[in-house]
């Protein structure tokens, strides 16, 4: 279960995927980190595929990859509707896979776990120093390091001391199967290392944990990760997990319209090539505007800075679009929601 534990830990890094529209490079900040709502479906993919190179202007040729078993939905959810909130009162979003639930804090400079709890608490651990998974502002050739604590909670006492480090050592393009292609991602390095023991004397050694993944302009998960892990110890064991981390219609991209929002979209389906777009905001805000298509690609963005409480109208020519579903999400700095578009 720990390596589980390990992988999925990894896997949220994904949790902070934030940016700077108009910058060249992707910055991850605090704004856009994990909301509850948020949805993505991580799909498996053979562990043939290598990390690949480090540096500026990178491209990551992995089109050839191929699922290897079926993928699930990750969504995540509020604490307080988890079975075990009262052992993380800090926490502020979480997720439930495999009968665990997993807790993780977010503040103005870091995103960080806080440790997971399920039907069995002598399998349970919470942090009392807890792992910070990313800090921010986050982009190329940027480095943190950190160390982390905690034991489970209950049974024979086991504690659990570690380090972990991060480096955005690339960027460039990532093409990936089906021909979907993200023309401006971060790569961030990602190594864990602790140790758990019982009276003193290890019990299990994750001696190493090295999770590669690739952010795009917008998903608040990685769209992409190689994670290695090899345990030493009661427990000796190396794997791999390759992850595509989809965002479509069907998925992460879900339509749902809050009514702090009230989105509306005239005309839709579209036949002429103006779309207007009203929408209602209750708290002051940036906004940003995002078009994507079914495969979850990034078409465009549009930045409305300072947006003032009430109704708004943007009009957007749609001439350079093809026929076909699209996704539009509205996102501010309290929340966020998503429209489908069709254009005949």
């Amino acid at each position: 279960m720990k390596k589980r534990t390990t992988s999925i830990v990894l896997m949220w890094l994904a949790s902070v995927c934030l940016f700077n529209i108009g910058s060249a490079q992707i910055t991850l900040t605090f704004a856009h980190v994990p909301k509850i709502g948020d949805v993505y479906y991580s799909q498996p993919l053979d562990t043939t595929i290598q990390q690949g190179s480090s540096g500026a202007n990178i491209t990551w040729d992995f089109s050839a990859a191929r699922d290897s078993v079926s993928g699930g939905t990750i969504k995540y959810i509020d604490p307080a509707a988890t079975h075990y909130a009262s052992s993380f009162p800090g926490a502020t979003v979480a997720d439930s896979i495999s009968g665990f639930d997993y807790f993780y804090e977010a503040n103005s400079s870091s995103f960080s776990y806080l440790g997971l709890r399920g039907a069995a608490a002598f399998n349970s651990f919470k942090y009392t120093n807890a792992e910070v998974l990313m800090q921010f502002p986050f982009t190329y050739l940027n480095k943190f390091n950190d160390t982390f604590s905690g034991q489970n909670l209950s049974g024979a006492i086991v504690k659990r001391m570690g380090s972990d480090s991060a480096v955005a050592d690339a960027y460039g393009t990532l093409k990936l199967p089906g021909g979907v292609t993200y023309k401006n991602v971060l790569r961030v390095m990602f190594k864990e290392i602790f140790t758990d023991s019982s009276s003193g004397k290890p019990t299990y050694s994750y001696s190493t944990t090295t999770n590669y993944s690739w952010y795009d302009s917008i998903h608040l998960v990685p769209v992409f990760s190689v994670i290695y892990t090899q345990s030493t110890g009661n427990i000796v064991s190396e794997s791999k997990l390759v992850t595509w981390n989809k965002f479509d219609t069907t998925t992460g991209l879900q339509e749902f319209s809050p009514e702090e929002f009230d989105v509306k979209l005239f005309p839709n389906p579209v036949k002429n090539d103006l779309l207007k777009m009203s929408f209602i905001l209750q708290n002051p805000s940036d906004v940003v505007i995002s078009f994507f298509n079914v495969v979850g690609q990034q078409i465009s963005s549009r930045m409305l800075k300072e947006q003032s409480v009430g109704m708004h109208t943007e009009v957007f020519p749609l001439d350079n679009l093809s026929k076909g579903i699209y996704t539009i999400r509205i996102q501010t700095a309290h929340s966020f929601t998503c429209k489908k578009m069709v254009i005949e």
